[in-house]
């Protein structure tokens, strides 16, 4: 990855950015820098992790509402990794049930939404990556430039894509919006529908996959976290 230079209160830094699929989101990062001074070269090397991140903040000085994300954050995490078939090592594994003891969150409730006229979108689904995403696979006959779409009530970039299942439009949804409704109007029509994530997680339910259900229910209890978090954040 490369490091570009960024300010913050006057300070330079140099700010390293990595992108982490959800599946491989505890697994150790390295991290060796090289300083040339004159005839002097001196390298350093770090080992870093989104775990022992989040246990600087369980364990630190924080409140209950930052504390809480990072713990939601552990549990999908975890889920995902044994999803996606990454298994923590038993040290790993034993540092996040230390951390997530007697950490429990109820399942947040809402009504599932699920367009019901396949007309213009054969089907939907949630993608899960470095960051979750809504897919819309498109109908015959069917562009980008026919649909606009909201998240709750934020209009939206959609991008498009392509994978085995055909040409879809893709929603980013970071984690405080997962819960929120994504809406799309048919331009010049008076149609609008919409999907969620209660949607994906009734489907999920009937597929009799206890490690993706898992993972489902761990990031809809993440997303109420994190919204929880940003609101304190921006005072909304």
């Amino acid at each position: 990855a490369a490091a570009e230079l960024v300010e913050v209160d006057g300070v330079n830094y140099y700010r390293v950015s990595v992108n982490l699929p959800v599946g491989e989101a505890l697994d150790d990062i390295k991290l060796t820098v090289t300083l040339n001074s004159g005839n002097t070269t001196v390298d350093a090397n770090w080992t870093l992790s989104v775990l022992k991140y989040a246990k600087s903040v369980i364990n630190g000085n924080y409140n209950d509402t930052t504390q809480d994300l990072m713990k939601d954050m552990l549990v999908y995490a975890s889920a995902s990794h044994t999803y996606f078939e990454n298994a923590l090592d038993a040290d790993k594994a034993a540092e996040v049930t230390a951390l997530l003891a007697n950490h429990s969150k109820a399942m947040p409730e809402g009504e599932a939404k699920k367009p019901t006229d396949t007309t213009y979108f054969t089907t939907v689904g949630v993608n899960v990556g470095a960051v979750p995403s809504f897919r819309f696979y498109l109908a015959a006959g069917y562009t980008k430039d026919n649909f606009s779409f909201k998240v709750g009530n934020r209009t939206v970039e959609a991008t498009e894509g392509n994978d085995k299942y055909g040409d879809y439009l893709e929603v980013t949804m970071y984690a405080y919006m997962m819960l929120d409704d994504v809406t799309f109007t048919v331009k010049g029509t008076d149609v609008t529908e919409s999907y969620n994530l209660y949607s994906y997680y009734t489907y999920a339910k009937t597929l009799g996959n206890a490690n993706l259900t898992a993972v489902v229910e761990a990031l809809m209890k993440y997303s109420v976290s994190a919204a929880e978090y940003r609101n304190a954040v921006i005072g909304a």
